[in-house]
């Protein structure tokens, strides 16, 4: 069985490339990974497109990262909490995509399963659709999401062992 080191969050931040795509854990604040989320705000990566729920608060979790300028790029489907992610995504100071929760679910599934992306009914209709392929089966539009793939995934979690498992 492979070992895998145990490191500080410090360490693991310092392993996060500028240009990245990371997919971060949580709902809301609940279950995010803050502390990571704060030691990556240390460095000087940037130019990341960061995927989660949302882009934390202000000043927290992602929100610092925000602050800092490191984000590039932000997918997820519930900014409206961090008003400074709001400003940033209406003033173009990021890009950002709006995609339903499931959507977004069942993107970052497919990325990990290998699929190229699906079909889904959510969003047709509405301006999150805007450019994407829609294609009618069965007499219901359809709208393709293509799938989301990230360079690492960081999710909260208050213990570890040597094998990878995780509490």
């Amino acid at each position: 069985m492979k070992t895998v080191e145990i490191i500080s969050a410090e360490e693991a931040a310092k392993l996060i490339k500028s240009g990245a795509t990371i997919l971060v854990g949580g709902f809301g604040m609940t279950g995010n990974p803050t502390k990571l989320l704060h030691a990556i705000a240390e460095t000087d990566v940037d130019d990341l497109t960061y995927v989660a729920n949302n882009v934390g608060e202000p000043g927290l979790g992602g929100g610092q990262m925000l602050r800092n300028g490191q984000i590039k790029k932000a997918i997820g489907s519930f900014f409206t909490s961090n008003p400074e992610a709001v400003a940033a995504a209406q003033s173009g100071e990021i890009d950002f995509e709006l995609l339903p929760q499931g959507a977004l679910a069942e993107a970052l599934r497919a990325g990990g399963a290998g699929i190229g992306g699906f079909y889904t009914p959510t969003a047709h209709g509405t301006v999150i659709a805007d450019g994407k392929e829609i294609k009618v089966i069965g007499e219901k539009a359809y709208v393709l999401q293509e799938a989301i793939r990230g360079n690492v995934a960081l999710i909260r979690a208050w213990q570890a062992d040597t094998a990878g498992n995780l509490v």
